[in-house]
């Protein structure tokens, strides 16, 4: 419906990632604060979560569920990695803080960093990150006492998120790090350039109305396929919606339904 807001899922065994993108040179009554988590949850445990957001600092736990969910960052999203950067509209004097979410357990206490990754796994999902820009961070306990924030020095820094399944490393974390170290990146005059462990390619415009771009391609924020999941698919304005099942037949549910 020509809304310029685009959401993106990945789900393996082992995680599921999700992303919003906008559109940075339109206007938004509010960003859309409703399932504006970006970021990772695995399937180790539900409490156990790499998030991407702006907020403000210090915070409170009065403040900081709205805060988590309301404007301030962008991002875009592939097989097994995603980008989130700051919204270039986001109010820098407002919302002073740019930060990834880590919960306690298995992912904080697995913490290693190498070469500007951070890598940490829980369960059957390994993670590794980079925050480009301006080095360095601050830790910074969650109000909620359930993690920790990671604080970028730069709010304006993309971060990318790139994970992983055990099982297509021969279950060695040390494996899956190498790999990831090898990756082509580079963040030049605001411009991000990554290849991800699939090979495809993503181009971010940190403070920029740029539109990302994956594999060459410009993101489309309002695509032809309302649903494209491998099992759900519909086009939008024509139906009918298709679910599909291997070893079932087709469900088709029209589209006045």
């Amino acid at each position: 419906m020509n809304s310029y807001i685009r959401r993106d899922s990945w789900y393996t065994q082992a995680y599921t990632m999700s992303t919003i993108s906008l559109d940075p040179s339109r206007d938004y009554i509010e960003l859309v604060n409703q399932s504006r988590v970006m970021g990772v949850q695995f399937a180790s445990q539900s409490s156990d979560r790499l998030v991407v957001y702006a907020s403000d600092r210090p915070s409170d736990k009065k403040s900081e569920y709205k805060k988590t969910t309301s404007k301030g960052v962008n991002g875009m999203l592939g097989p097994d990695c995603m980008i989130v950067a700051r919204d270039p509209n986001a109010n820098a004097k407002t919302s002073n803080s740019t930060r990834i979410f880590i919960s306690d357990g298995a992912l904080w206490d697995n913490r290693e960093e190498n070469d500007g990754w951070c890598f940490t796994h829980a369960g059957d999902g390994y993670a590794a990150f980079l925050i480009a820009g301006k080095k360095g961070y601050d830790v910074v306990d969650s109000p909620y006492e359930n993690g920790y924030f990671i604080e970028f020095k730069d709010i304006w820094a993309p971060v990318v998120i790139q994970m992983g399944q055990a099982k297509d490393y021969n279950n060695d974390f040390m494996q899956f790090k190498a790999a990831v170290k090898g990756r082509p990146l580079s963040y030049k005059e605001g411009k991000l350039n990554y290849r991800a462990l699939n090979g495809d390619t993503y181009e971010y415009w940190s403070k920029s109305e740029t539109l990302p771009k994956r594999n060459g391609k410009t993101i489309d924020l309002n695509p032809r396929m309302v649903y494209d999941f491998p099992y759900l698919k519909m086009i939008y304005g024509e139906g009918p919606a298709i679910v599909r099942y291997p070893g079932y037949p087709d469900l088709v549910v029209p589209a006045n339904r």
